[in-house]
């Protein structure tokens, strides 16, 4: 497997692409989700190998105001992801300790908002 790494930038509707290292290319697309196989086609077409045995990584270069959107995207993603995972731990743990009280599931159930199915989901795991 050989590895391709290759730039975009943007230019009104177009992304230009550039190969760099031992496999020099260039070429364009409309759609960013083309870029690696365009790129494929490119090099092996120029090089005399085979599409199947590269690896493309594109790396679309945005303005600086864009990319701080995107990092801004990232890290709100990021932070959502553990927001979720800490309020699975705290809902875990006041199940079994409404259970543990005594509560029937079907009264814990109501007082955490979710199914007694769902309870019984949350204890087990």
């Amino acid at each position: 497997m050989i590895t391709i790494h290759a730039t975009a930038e943007r230019d009104g509707k177009w992304w230009f692409l550039r190969a760099a290292g031992q496999y020099e290319a260039y070429t364009q697309v409309r759609h960013l989700k083309d870029a690696a196989g365009m790129v494929a086609d490119a090099v092996a077409t120029l090089y005399d190998l085979d599409a199947s045995d590269l690896e493309v990584t594109v790396t679309p270069h945005l303005s600086e105001d864009l990319e701080a959107a995107v990092r801004d995207v990232v890290a709100a993603q990021a932070a959502a992801q553990e927001a979720a995972r800490r309020a699975a731990q705290a809902q875990a743990a006041a199940a079994a300790a409404l259970l543990n009280s005594g509560l029937p599931m079907r009264d814990a159930a109501e007082v955490l908002g979710v199914s007694h199915q769902r309870v019984g989901q949350i204890v087990k795991s």
